[in-house]
This record gives C-alpha cells, structure tokens and sequence, in this order.
C-alpha cells in the first residue's frame, strides 16, 4: 500500500497545470466556464426563505424548472473533467480531439458513478444525525452533525481516484468504478480527507473575498444588471479554473496510489 504525499500531490499537480496550462484553460472554458455561465444567467438561484416549509417549496419549484439543464451542464462539466484527466495522464500525449473523444465516452459513467457516490454518502451521514437526534436536538448538533460531515468528507477523499481510474481502465459499469476507486485510495482516506478539507477551506476563503470584491467594484461600476453578469462570469471563470486544478489533483493522486499506472492502466486510455 502506497502511503499519500501530500505536498508531493500538490507538485505534481501544479507542473502538470503548468506544462498543459493552454490546453487545460481552453477545455475549462468550453465545458465548465460556458455552461455554468449560461445557467447562472438564465437560472438564478431564488432569493432562499427563511421559512422551512417555504424552503422546500422554492427550491423544488427551482429544480423542477431547472433540473434538465442542471444535469446537461454537470454531464458536460464531468466529460471536460475527463478530457482533462486524460490529457494530464495518459503518457501518449495524446491531442485535445482525442482527450476530448474519451471524455464523451466515460462521461455517463463518470456521472452515474457521481450520483452513485453521492446517494452513498448522503445516507452514510444522515444516519449518525437521525441516530443522535433520538437523544435530543443537543445530542444531534453536537455529535450527529460533526460525525455526518467526517464522513462525508471521508467518502469524497475516498472517491477522488474514482474519474481517473475510469478513464485508466476504460471503465463504463459504475459500481466497477466506485470499487476500483475505492481499492486505490485504500488505507490513506484520513489523509486525503484532511488534504481535501485544506484544499476546500482556501478555496472557499479566496473565492469569497476575490467574488465580493468584484461584486462591490461591478457594482460601483456597472450597476445591479451590469454586476449581476459580471459576477456571474468571474464566479464560473473561478470554478473552472477549480475544476482544472482538482483534475491535475485527481489524476496527481490516482498516479501516486496506483504507480502501475505511469505504465500500464493509463497507457490503454486511449
């Protein structure tokens, strides 16, 4: 068993962004700047009740409308994913046509295995919150809550060699891909999970203060409308510019758990 690096991770990471850098923004672009742009135009989010009960009822009212449209931009945004984990990873060097080509051809899968990890984890951290809620609404804040997100947060860290080794293996089932995911980051979950949790709370600090500042400079500058784009469009240039990164880290920590892969799994991709 391969124990997890970290700092190594991150290099690699990075020089793979950096020698592909061209290629990388211009399929963040296309499949996750574009479509996520284009929703946040014409698919706003609703301006969230307080009210529990009238919660539910503007975000069901919201998905109804905009479920169709949700799921084409995450199908785009997985198969962009893939291109990218592709690209980086397969040492053919192989062109943008054909990382493109085997993005389109495990996105389903790389999706159906998403939605797969997702109603797993769900139910695996829901379950401490319904047990510890038996004890009392104290009981459930304190331990139920904390003890759902671990796992939460575990079962992601789990999953992140999941998309590279569909496309190492040239996996279409699911269920194989989840399991051969899962078998790679074996015995480094923690490890992962706290490397995730860092990544996920710069992120969401360097983003809040970039996008507010913008925000507060569109609006001086360009008013209510003018600012509503341009807060949109800085909002998905920084979640594809994410998405290139968590790709060059997916595919940096896919190649240390799994070495064979430098040589072997990565070779059929293609």
């Amino acid at each position: 068993m391969m124990r997890f690096d970290s700092n190594q991770a991150w290099k690699d990471a990075s020089q793979a962004v950096a020698a592909n850098r061209d290629v990388l923004l211009a399929l963040g672009g296309v499949f996750m700047l574009l479509p996520a742009f284009a929703v946040m135009v014409f698919f706003p989010m609703p301006e969230l009740p307080s009210d529990p009960d009238r919660l539910s009822a503007v975000l069901g009212e919201y998905m109804q409308g905009a479920f169709p449209y949700l799921a084409i931009t995450r199908l785009l945004e997985l198969t962009g994913l893939m291109a990218m984990i592709a690209l980086i990873a397969d040492p053919g060097r192989p062109t943008v046509s054909q990382a493109i080509a085997t993005g389109a051809r495990h996105g389903l899968a790389a999706l159906l295995a998403m939605l797969l990890i997702t109603l797993m984890l769900v139910f695996a951290s829901l379950f401490p919150a319904l047990m510890a809620g038996a004890l009392g609404k104290g009981a459930q804040l304190l331990l139920g809550l904390p003890l759902g997100l671990a796992i939460f947060l575990y079962g992601s860290a789990r999953s992140m060699t999941v998309l590279p080794a569909i496309v190492a293996g040239r996996i279409l089932n699911p269920f194989a891909a989840v399991q051969r995911g899962w078998a790679i980051s074996r015995g480094n979950g923690w490890r992962l999970a706290a490397f995730l949790a860092l990544l996920m709370i710069v992120f969401v600090i360097l983003s809040w203060l970039f996008l507010n500042g913008l925000d507060i400079l569109f609006r001086l500058g360009l008013g209510e409308r003018g600012s509503r784009f341009g807060t949109a469009l800085a909002a998905s240039a920084v979640s594809a510019l994410a998405d290139v990164y968590f790709a060059a880290l997916m595919t940096a920590v896919f190649r240390q758990l799994a070495p064979s892969s430098h040589s072997g799994d990565m070779d059929k991709a293609q």
